[in-house]
């Protein structure tokens, strides 16, 4: 007798912290920068029809506060693209255009409450001169906004719970894994 293993469905906060592990696992171990991380985390995890290579540069000018500016964040950034990749009003699962600008200004406004600012210069200023320090700042941002994206998501689409990528969602890599795959061509 062949038995299957089947996930219980997780909770919208269960699937958003697998969500926030994932994209500060691309963060830290792929190079991805907070935008790039976030969009494809949140468009693979979710049933998203970008490809990996699409995700990654759509976010690509958005890292370190557009263009390096230090404007607007790229994690919150990279998040209302997710959003709009999974739930503006040509999606499947989409929102009308007013209810898609509600929900940006939500995820806008749910991160401005929880740092006190959008801009990057603000959230980094801290870490000047300390790289190692800036980045593990930005990576916990990068997980706390992914989080948030995801459960404001699952919140205006309840279906995509169902569509989530649970082994996606929960995987992590070392840098000493990613490096074996890299020379093993995995």
């Amino acid at each position: 007798m062949i038995i299957k293993s089947v996930d219980k469905l997780l909770s919208n906060e269960e699937l958003a912290a697998l969500a926030a592990g994932r994209a500060v696992n691309f963060f830290q171990v792929h190079g991805l920068c907070c935008s790039e991380a976030i969009i494809l985390v949140l468009s693979k995890g979710f049933g998203g029809d970008m490809s990996d290579e699409l995700a990654i540069s759509v976010g690509a000018g958005l890292c370190g506060g557009m263009g390096g500016k230090e404007c607007v964040c790229g994690a919150l950034s990279g998040a209302v693209v997710a959003l709009g990749g999974l739930l503006a009003p040509n999606r499947k699962t989409g929102l009308s255009k007013g209810n898609m600008r509600k929900t940006a200004r939500l995820l806008h406004d749910n991160f401005k409450k929880k740092y006190g600012s959008t801009c990057c210069k603000d959230l980094t200023e801290g870490f000047v001169g300390s790289n190692k320090a800036k980045m593990k700042n930005c990576g916990k941002i990068t997980a706390e906004t992914a989080e948030m994206a995801a459960l404001i998501l699952l919140q205006k689409a309840p279906g995509l719970a169902k569509k989530a990528d649970l082994q996606f969602l929960r995987e992590r890599e070392t840098k000493v894994s990613r490096l074996l795959n890299k020379v093993f061509g995995k």
